[in-house]
């Protein structure tokens, strides 16, 4: 008896628990298999400007009897004809211009430094003036007038009515360049003595 009391409490005896598989141990987020976190687009490169066109060389600007005007704007052709109108009237003095017009597309936009690189040795005069884009959208159409004697690139402004006085007096070398551009009012601009 005390043999089947034995093996009743045996059989009656709880079973021994399943044995699960182990847990795996924590990884560390650093080391655990979740998808890779998503790459995010690099930024897009800044949108560039179309590359400039090959620099077209300019036509030469050679030997003229009188100083140039060279227009480097052709957005406005009345504008442009109210400066040659002012350019051609007699100064008190009966004194006129004596200038020629450049009126060549070839030279539309134009820099003054470019317009500086095609004088060739044949341009003579010491001075050029250029009708370009600020003189056309000045409120006074002021020209810009280009040293190309002792401060060659110098540059200053003046009004059309006062081309006859800059050429003038230029041309017969009776002042310097540096007179006028010393009589510019404080925007630069020469508008007379």
């Amino acid at each position: 008896m005390a043999a089947k009391k034995k093996a009743k409490k045996a059989k009656t005896a709880p079973e021994p628990k399943k044995k699960h598989a182990p847990r795996a141990a924590a990884v560390p987020a650093s080391k655990s298999k979740k998808a890779p976190p998503q790459k995010k687009a690099a930024p897009a490169p800044p949108k560039r400007r179309p590359a400039a066109p090959a620099r077209e060389s300019l036509p030469a600007i050679g030997a003229s009897e009188h100083p140039l005007v060279v227009r480097t704007d052709f957005s406005d052709p009345e504008t442009w004809a109210a400066i040659r109108e002012i350019i051609a009237q007699p100064v008190d003095d009966g004194f006129l211009a004596n200038v020629e017009y450049l009126e060549d597309r070839a030279y539309g936009g134009v820099t003054a430094e470019r317009l500086l690189e095609a004088l060739d040795e044949g341009y003579t005069h010491s001075f050029i003036i250029v009708a370009d884009r600020e003189a056309m959208e000045h409120p006074d159409q002021a020209l810009l007038v280009i040293d190309l004697d002792a401060d060659r690139g110098r540059e200053l402004r003046a009004v059309p009515g006062q081309i006859q006085s800059i050429e003038n007096n230029l041309s017969l070398s009776n002042m310097e360049f540096e007179e006028f551009a010393e009589a510019v009012e404080d925007d630069g601009v020469f508008r007379g003595f």
